[in-house]
């Protein structure tokens, strides 16, 4: 019988970080992060440990990939791009840890180049098409959804897209005349493109520091005496869970308009965590309606 091959230590790291990816990165998993989780503890100490001393950029490659997992499972974006900025400038801009580099940006609220990168990636021939899903969020930020349409479109009809991918994808597709109204309504209100983009990248970086899962957000405008965006954004949470996130984000929120003389994001933006089994099933088709299509 054929020996067993011994694992070395970057096949430990390679299985600590993919089993990272797979728990809590790239699962269905959603719910409040616990940075301090002890398999996460446990996960970090591991692979600073196996890593020993870093003699190659193969080595630091390695390392600096499986940190910034670590630091990504614990909703510590802004840690895990600066592990994943260390590996961009040692490898090819759209090679093996484009994906992850990628979706670090986003979570760390960089979502300007974070589009630009996938704009460039695909106008080139890339065929990553999960990487449709980043291109998609990203384009919500601010709204403007040509590029995700064009790439979509030239991939729609095709055997390239694995179901799960494509299910998601045709989801959103189907929903941009949504995103198209919210747009159009909101200067009604008195918000501009800028303005939402500034929010939209407060939420998710607030949302990803906290919660896993993908974001679940639903639009409403009051266009009563106070006319604002009121936001509500769902996940496996218990209703003093939702209390609890929604208070710190507007605690959150009025701080950083104070530090950063934005005092509007305070009168045109109302944000409500919820927990998810509250939605009502006709909800879930919708993410934003226009005033008129609600009776406003």
């Amino acid at each position: 019988m054929a020996s067993r091959e011994l694992q070395t230590n970057a096949d430990r790291v390679n299985d600590i970080a993919d089993n990272l990816v797979n728990k809590y990165l790239n699962s269905g998993y959603m719910g409040l992060i616990d940075s301090e989780h002890f398999y996460i503890r446990s996960a970090k100490k591991n692979i600073e440990r196996l890593i020993g001393k870093i003699d190659t950029s193969e080595d630091a490659i390695l390392y600096s990939s499986a940190m910034g997992m670590v630091y990504a499972a614990q909703g510590r974006f802004s840690q895990a791009k600066v592990e994943y900025n260390k590996v961009i400038k040692l490898v090819p801009k759209f090679g093996d840890h484009f994906s992850n580099y990628n979706t670090v940006l986003m979570g760390a609220g960089d979502f300007g180049v974070a589009k630009a990168d996938l704009e460039e990636y695909f106008s080139n021939g890339g065929n990553d098409f999960e990487l449709l899903l980043n291109l998609f969020s990203s384009s919500c930020w601010d709204l403007d959804f040509a590029s995700f349409e064009k790439h979509y479109e030239s991939v729609r009809g095709k055997d390239v897209l694995i179901p799960s991918v494509k299910g998601a994808l045709e989801f959103h597709y189907q929903r941009i005349d949504q995103w198209d109204s919210l747009r159009d309504d909101l200067s009604s209100i008195g918000i501009s493109i800028s303005l939402y983009s500034e929010f939209y990248k407060l939420l998710n970086v607030f949302h990803d520091k906290h919660l896993y899962g993908a974001l679940i957000i639903r639009f409403e405008i009051d266009n009563d005496e106070d006319q604002c965006l009121v936001v509500d954004v769902y996940s496996h949470i218990s209703n003093s869970e939702a209390l609890k996130l929604t208070s710190e984000f507007e605690s959150y929120m009025v701080k950083y308009a104070i530090a950063n003389n934005k005092r509007e994001l305070l009168s045109k933006f109302l944000l409500f965590f919820k927990d998810i089994s509250t939605r009502h099933e006709e909800d879930s088709s919708y993410i934003y309606l226009s005033s008129d299509s609600l009776g406003g």
